[in-house]
């Protein structure tokens, strides 16, 4: 028994040496090849969405995308975290207007404010464009590039029909190029104290008691 529990202890101090939190990359679809894609920004649908299922718990720090904007387009990039309903968004959490119309998957959005994801749960990247000109034909302002190769089996892209005011899904497999990235929740500095404590007490409690010769 006591050998389990001196392992056990000296698990949690290797594997949680700290009560930091930690940001780590959660969902992710940015493989190339087969089908390629890219869905217009505009030009039919003012909004365009990517779904995906978080796999991990904690705050949504940050995320990335494969945006590219036209060079004629003076509009400003927005992204927006939403949540959703049976896969379809709802309403918006998180948002932030990029300073230009392009964000390459390369470059990190950091959110202003964090919000708590649950893993399992299943939310909505969505992007459109400030003060774009009415969606249609000619309003066309960016590009999202995906695969249609259905290689992101938690989620989907999506488009906002503004004609009949409802999201439509453009085509079976159909993904566009995301990270997510999320705060982990850190242990407990108490949790790391008692395991530090226990292998001290365990440590001197195992020690040799001296002989009578030794003495």
């Amino acid at each position: 028994m006591y050998k389990k529990l001196l392992s056990f202890a000296f698990i949690i101090l290797i594997f949680f040496p700290s009560a930091r939190a930690a940001t780590l990359l959660d969902q992710s679809f940015t493989k190339k090849g087969g089908g390629n894609l890219a869905s217009f920004i505009n030009e039919c649908c003012q909004f365009v969405a990517q779904t995906f299922t978080a796999g991990l718990s904690g705050k949504l720090e940050s995320v990335r995308i494969n945006v590219q904007g036209i060079p004629q387009a003076s509009s400003q990039l927005r992204v927006s975290l939403w949540s959703t309903q049976q896969g379809i968004p709802q309403d918006t959490i998180l948002s932030t207007i990029l300073p230009s119309g392009t964000s390459l998957i390369s470059n990190k959005i950091i959110f202003p404010d964090h919000f708590n994801i649950h893993a399992g749960s299943m939310y909505a990247l969505i992007v459109n464009y400030v003060k774009a000109p009415p969606p249609g034909f000619g309003g066309l302002q960016g590009f999202w590039n995906g695969n249609s190769d259905n290689q992101y089996s938690g989620g989907e892209m999506l488009a906002y029909d503004n004609q009949i005011n409802q999201w439509t899904n453009q085509g079976d497999g159909f993904d566009v190029f995301f990270e997510t990235y999320v705060i982990t929740t850190p242990i407990p500095a108490s949790i790391c104290l008692f395991f530090s404590g226990l292998v001290g007490l365990l440590s001197v409690s195992r020690k040799k008691k001296p002989k009578l010769s030794e003495i």
